[in-house]
């Protein structure tokens, strides 16, 4: 299957998962009174859906992103890049591997500029701004640098953030992972639970030439296969981008701004 059919199959398994949970669900049971067929229903839309997430999981390609400064180990991680359409981009229910979190991975962001008609996603889609951003919340938390690099997503391009820290601030929020409304939280114990964040004016500055000068935010050239660290102003190909400064919602063909404390603008009133 291409990579169009298997996305568009994914949908309707998700939709015959939907519907076959509320057929098991709905008060009254099922319309037939046989629980059991029902529940067949059920276990079978999700063993299709299973067997093409797996199928579209296994084709994204893994890719180096970033480099921790504090090691000078490649980040690697498997990202749609052929588009927003693609599952892995759904906010809600994602598809995509689980993310690889060295010692000192903290969080992973970035920002997708989207000019033009805004694409039609079948899912909530939340790529970021148009630009590349830092939160000062996370940032300026003891050992933590930031690392920027360019990607492609589709026609856009776009910008990987990858926050990593040494010595790791425990107990400390992190940011929702890129293009999710969640993020694994990590504990001393060895133990992780699901957290998120709030999309909040606060922790979005698009001023990172301070970061830069203060030496925690890194930069990597685009297109740069050695993925070489860069700390400086002069040459960074970052500085000066034009587009949007606030995280977007995109939802059958509509963008919004999704901050929580957003005035209405130009996007459209604010989302969630």
């Amino acid at each position: 299957m291409t990579r169009s059919e298997i996305i568009r199959a994914i949908q309707e398994a998700r939709a015959a998962v939907d519907a076959a949970q509320w057929e098991c669900e709905r008060p009254g049971g099922p319309e037939s009174g046989d629980f059991a067929q029902a529940y067949e229903r059920l276990k079978s839309a999700h063993k299709r859906l299973d067997e093409l997430l797996d199928s579209y999981e296994q084709g994204l390609t893994e890719r180096p992103i970033s480099r921790d400064p504090f090691t000078g180990e490649v980040f690697h991680h498997a990202v749609d890049t052929e588009g927003l359409d693609g599952p892995w981009w759904d906010s809600q229910r994602p598809a995509r591997p689980m993310l690889a979190l060295g010692p000192n991975i903290f969080a992973f962001t970035g920002a997708v500029t989207i000019t033009g008609r805004p694409p039609r996603t079948l899912f909530p889609v939340k790529p970021g701004p148009a630009v590349p951003w830092v939160s000062p919340r996370v940032l300026s938390l003891p050992g933590v640098r930031a690392v920027l690099s360019y990607l492609r997503i589709g026609p856009y391009p776009a910008y990987a953030v990858v926050y990593f820290a040494s010595p790791y601030p425990w107990g400390h929020p992190a940011l929702n992972t890129w293009g999710t409304n969640r993020y694994i939280a990590r504990h001393r114990d060895g133990s992780g639970s699901v957290e998120s964040t709030w999309d909040l004016l606060e922790e979005y500055d698009f001023d990172i030439a301070p970061w830069i000068r203060r030496g925690r935010l890194l930069w990597i050239a685009p297109q740069d296969p050695g993925l070489q660290l860069h700390g400086v102003l002069e040459g960074c190909p970052y500085l000066g981008l034009e587009g949007y400064r606030y995280p977007v919602r995109l939802s059958g063909g509509t963008m919004e701004n999704c901050l929580v404390d957003a005035p209405e603008n130009e996007a459209g009133e604010k989302g969630s």
